[in-house]
């Protein structure tokens, strides 16, 4: 059996995870194959760090970090992203005044989209 993990480490490693999971989305299907591949790699050395701490007895801290030092490794860059303006996942509203030409020009400006 594995010894408990201290709160400060686990907690440490969920952020780390949490991390390489949270990229922004891809703002078109032509960005997805980038975004995919960025976000593979990472889910990767999360799935690593995770297996050793809970299968091998790893230590969580040091996961962690060297999970972060991993994921400097795989910027989520290199790719447009989605409007990061959102409601819930929903994409921002029209605002007040706003004709619809406006409000996907703004739409498209945020996202780079052409």
């Amino acid at each position: 059996m594995s010894r408990p993990i201290p709160a400060t480490e686990s907690r440490a490693l969920l952020a780390a995870v949490r991390e390489a999971l949270d990229i922004p989305h891809p703002a078109t299907v032509g960005d997805a194959e980038v975004h995919d591949r960025i976000l593979e790699a990472r889910v990767m050395h999360a799935r690593i760090a995770l297996a050793d701490v809970l299968d091998h007895g790893g230590d969580p801290g040091w996961h962690a970090d060297y999970l972060r030092s991993r994921l400097a490794e795989h910027p989520p860059t290199g790719y447009r992203s989605a409007p990061t303006e959102r409601v819930g996942d929903a994409l921002p509203a029209m605002r007040p005044g706003e004709t619809a030409g406006e409000y996907a020009a703004r739409l498209r400006s945020a996202t780079g989209a052409i």
